[in-house]
Formats: C-alpha cells, structure tokens, sequence
C-alpha cells in the first residue's frame, strides 16, 4: 500500500506537470494573435459602450515581458464579454429597424439612455403617446419579434396588415427576414395584403388553390 501510494504520488506530479505546459501552450499567444484579439475585444467594447452595458475600458498593449499576464488577461476579458453574445446584435437590430421606420413628420430613435424617442418635423421632441395606434403597434411587434420571441422556433404571425400603414406594409417582410436570420426563426405569416408580400410571392402558398385541389 506505500509502495502504491509513493506511485500515485510521482504519478500526480508527472500529470501536474503536462498539464502546466498544456496550460502554458494554451495560454501563449504571439504578439500578432494577441493584437488581433485586442481589435475584437475594442470593437465590442465600443458596441457595449453605445447600450451602456459597460464603461469605458483601455486594453494594454502587448509587452514581450509580460505575455503570459497580458494574455490571461485578454481571455479573461474575452470570455466576461461573452455574457453580451446574445443581447448585443438584438439591441443593435432594433435599433437600427426602429430607426429606418418612416412615420409621416416623425422620426423614431433608440438611445439607450433615454430607450425610444419621437422627434417632430420640427425637430421638438413628443412622448410616446402622441404616436397613433398603428405607429405603436409597429414598434411593439418590432419589440415582441426581437426581444420575446425565443430563437430557433417557428413564429406564426396572422393578418399583421391590420394597423399598420400601406408604406410600413411595404416593409415588413425586410424587417420580419432580418429578425428571422438574426433570431434562427421560421416564420409563417397568414396575409390577405399584397403590399405584406411584396417582392415574396415565390414563398407564398394560396390556401384557396390548396383546398380546391384536394
């Protein structure tokens, strides 16, 4: 039983030791990976900086002397800012559908500090309300398909013609397509609108022909 317990004894010491150069050879990176990285981590940085999600941060550049600290040091940022993978590009895709809506003598933004904001023609700033019912309609379903409905599953939409503006219509299925490629959703709408469908007939089915051909 010593003699076994003085072999598991070398034996840990022999594993222990690989595996500190594994974690060696892992963690080192050259001064050209750890640059690129850098750039990443600072592009994202600016991104989470624009929601608010973090504050301003500086990122050390690289020192020969001190790569093994400055590497552990980026990963371990990189993987902290892993925890915005899934919010950031819906915060950026709503912003970006909310501000390409075209409501007549308004213009809608999102700022993180503020959340939405209604401009007049004039450029005087109106609450919310003062919206009509299609044009908050609009933005909720922006809101519901971006923010509540789960990824990778079906999303059934029926008649979303209904309150909505011939021109917002017209752009609906660009805006449904995006949130569907960001979000990994199929997407089945029930339309009687041809300003919904516009360029997508090719997609469509006639649930009339259908039923007569059965």
């Amino acid at each position: 039983r010593h003699g076994t317990g003085r072999g598991t004894h070398r034996e840990r010491r022999r594993n222990y030791r690989l595996s500190g150069r594994n974690h060696k050879e892992e963690i080192e990176i050259d001064e050209g990976t750890y640059n690129k990285i850098k750039r990443e981590i600072e592009n994202k940085l600016t991104d989470l900086t624009l929601f608010n999600l973090v504050g301003h941060m500086q990122i050390k550049s690289y020192n020969e002397k001190q790569k093994h600290v400055l590497t552990v040091y980026l990963k371990d940022l990189q993987e902290n800012l892993s925890v915005f993978n899934t919010i950031l590009p819906k915060l950026q895709l709503f912003k970006n559908r909310i501000e390409s809506l075209h409501f007549t003598n308004k213009s809608v933004s999102y700022k993180p500090e503020k959340g939405i904001v209604v401009q007049g023609a004039d450029g005087k700033f109106l609450n919310i309300e003062k919206l009509s019912s299609g044009e908050q309609n609009e933005i909720i379903m922006l809101y519901y398909m971006i923010f509540e409905v789960a990824d990778h599953t079906v999303l059934l939409i029926d008649e979303p013609e209904i309150s909505l503006h011939v021109a917002w219509q017209n752009m609906f299925m660009q805006n449904l397509k995006e949130i569907a490629n960001e979000k990994d959703l199929q997407v089945i709408v029930a339309t009687h609108s041809p300003h919904i469908i516009g360029n997508s007939w090719r997609d469509c089915l006639d649930l009339c022909e259908i039923l007569e051909n059965e």
